[in-house]
């Protein structure tokens, strides 16, 4: 894989100074696809505490989004091909956020385009492995399958677990949607 040198100058700043994956890419729309990668395997998402409202309302917001996107996310028609990927995550976001009538009916979404943070926690969501050199084998072949076939995820089938690590990524990354406006975290 080729990284060039003025990203590994900036991955190498970044781990000295303890900077995690959002801090470092923030702001810079013009990244490649690559970066994302590469972040991912170093640098755990942030894990910062967002600002959601804590009441019994906002358990059953998040409670209902990580249902609804869990079962879209394994339903029949997005497991047939054998991969949830990243590009029927994002139909998934647009969906949910269009079903609380918060984006307007045009808008378009892409994953390339979501903050870092969400790209991350969706391929550490894949890759979930604890041990780095496996975490690593396991983003190094998301990037190739995205490099071959412009599409990577979770692949169906494969692992008993795929329902879990789906709704738990569906979890970890709702504050961070909430945040970006695509769903609701409190009342109407």
């Amino acid at each position: 894989m080729r990284v060039t040198i003025k990203y590994l100058s900036l991955l190498i700043s970044a781990i000295s100074l303890g900077v995690d994956g959002s801090q470092l890419l923030r702001g810079s729309r013009r990244r490649l696809q690559d970066d994302v990668f590469n972040v991912a395997i170093y640098h755990e998402p942030s894990q910062k505490s967002r600002r959601v409202q804590s009441t019994t309302n906002s358990l059953h917001l998040h409670n209902d989004y990580v249902a609804a996107c869990s079962t879209y996310l394994t339903s029949p028609e997005v497991t047939e091909d054998g991969i949830i990927s990243q590009h029927e995550f994002v139909d998934f976001l647009l969906n949910q956020c269009h079903f609380e009538e918060i984006c307007p009916k045009k808008m378009k979404l892409n994953f390339e385009k979501l903050d870092v943070n969400v790209q991350m926690k969706f391929i550490r969501g894949i890759c979930y492995q604890e041990d780095f050199v496996d975490r690593s084998r396991c983003i190094y072949g998301l990037h190739e399958m995205w490099l071959d076939e412009n599409m990577f995820g979770f692949r169906t089938g494969e692992d008993d677990d795929t329902q879990s690590l789906v709704q738990n990524m569906c979890s970890e990354i709702y504050p961070d949607i909430g945040q970006l406006g695509l769903t609701r975290t409190a009342g109407k």
